[in-house]
């Protein structure tokens, strides 16, 4: 037998132990695993099951479980088809569409494309603040969208969360538990279930350092400030607050004191029309000069979101901080939906919505919730014939400086969802409007 060499043995031995290590199982965290149940505490009441009317950051990441929109805006900006195969434009004005085939649902029949086309006009002709996304359509087929006028975000309101059309969805509700949806068109979730626990702040984060959950939304800080999009604004009806109305708000509140002491974190002041990570660049609107106070009182009513704490905190600020000014405020706790019914008809309302990270479709909302539907179609022309993306971002922002001043509507305040996680929590990511994609996590091990 020919003996082995001092080399030729190092050299077999280096051989065995990488091979010995390839044959090691890898690190849970490393790859993909389907399997368990993502169990969620919520420290926050989710009342809402309608997209159009579930725009809380927790209330609408729940309701995504179930109703996906057309597409998905990325961090990075750009548009992901999710219920469609192709969104594309053969003309400026014309927007094909083009749903997956079995797109399948918990009950009722398939999604079509003509329920989508029908789901669509009737968002635009309703009375929520979301029609104001879709001003630029014209009319709707089981094939094409066609535009009033070339609007190159359209797609990007399209992919907001209220406008997702019913029942199809990465989970489905069945027995108080989401169950894994494996017809969904991008992939099953790599979990099986989903459980959701609604209670308050303390008790979710308990439960989390407990173990009992896996993720906790509503505690702790947001990813960053691009999440910052859940806006709070104040809209004022001119003929009863009386001309001096902003003034005297402008006056009287400092939104820094609100966000620190009244508002659930994360937040952060909303000075401009538009939330902090459109603003960018923007800077505060001039103070205004203190009115006197009134001579006479003026009465007024405040109406606000009855199912949201922050809400009925803000408005009892508001009613206090107003009546050294003059302004006797008597509160008004309504549901969401006829907050939303009402607003043209109320005095001062609190309207909370979740602003597409896009600053054309924040001008749009805004023009809705200062009651000037009049206005967004003259205002989103002049954006749209911009084809720029930067170029037309910057406008929408001079646009919104001139508007600060003119809307009956005053920014108080934007928020955003924080999210806690336990170490087994893997791929985790969010959205460009800030919300979790739970359908793409998956559970390692400690």
């Amino acid at each position: 037998m020919t003996p082995i060499s001092p080399e030729r043995s190092r050299g077999t031995r280096a051989l065995l132990s990488v091979l010995l290590l390839l044959a090691l199982p890898a690190p849970a965290g490393s790859r993909a695993r389907y399997g368990g149940t993502l169990k969620i505490g919520a420290a926050a009441r989710a009342v809402e099951t309608d997209p159009l009317l579930a725009d809380t950051p927790i209330e609408a990441t729940l309701v995504s479980l179930l109703n996906r929109p057309l597409c998905r805006v990325e961090r990075s900006g750009a548009v992901t088809p999710v219920l469609s195969t192709e969104l594309s434009r053969p003309t400026p004005t014309t927007l094909r569409a083009l749903l997956r085939p079995g797109l399948a649902r918990a009950s009722g029949p398939e999604l079509s494309a003509a329920e989508l086309a029908a789901h669509l006009t009737r968002i635009a002709a309703s009375a929520s603040p979301y029609r104001a996304l879709l001003a630029p359509l014209k009319s709707a087929t089981a094939t094409e969208l066609t535009l009033a006028f070339p609007f190159p975000d359209f797609e990007r309101a399209l992919c907001h969360p209220a406008l997702a059309p019913p029942g199809v969805g990465p989970y489905r509700f069945v027995n108080q538990v989401f169950t894994a949806n494996v017809f969904f068109p991008e992939g099953r979730p790599f979990t099986d279930a989903l459980t959701v626990s609604s209670t308050d702040a303390r008790t979710a984060a308990r439960l989390l350092q407990q173990r009992k959950t896996h993720l906790a939304l509503g505690l702790g800080t947001a990813a960053d400030d691009s999440a910052l999009l859940y806006a709070t604004f104040l809209a004022f009806n001119p003929g009863k607050a009386g001309p001096g109305f902003r003034a005297a708000f402008e006056s009287a509140i400092e939104r820094t004191d609100l966000t620190r002491f009244f508002v659930l974190p994360p937040a952060a002041p909303m000075p401009q029309l538009l939330p902090p990570p459109l603003a960018v660049g923007m800077a505060d609107p001039a103070r205004l000069p203190k009115p006197a106070v009134l001579a006479a009182p003026r009465e007024l009513t405040l109406a606000y979101d009855a199912a949201l704490v922050d809400h009925r905190a803000v408005a009892e600020r508001l009613q206090v901080k107003l009546h050294a000014s003059g302004y006797r405020i008597a509160l008004k706790p309504l549901s969401r939906s006829q907050l939303r019914e009402r607003s043209a008809e109320l005095d001062l309302v609190l309207q909370s919505v979740l602003v597409p990270p896009t600053p054309s479709l924040a001008i749009a909302l805004a023009l809705e919730l200062g009651g000037r539907h009049d206005q967004l179609g003259p205002s989103l022309i002049a954006l749209g014939a911009i084809a720029d993306d930067k170029a037309r971002a910057h406008a929408a922002q001079t646009l919104a400086e001139k508007l600060w001043s003119e809307l009956p509507l005053i920014p108080l305040y934007a928020q955003a969802l924080g999210i806690q996680s336990s170490k087994d929590v893997q791929n985790l990511k969010t959205d460009a409007q800030g919300l979790p994609l739970l359908d793409s996590v998956f559970l390692g091990q400690d």
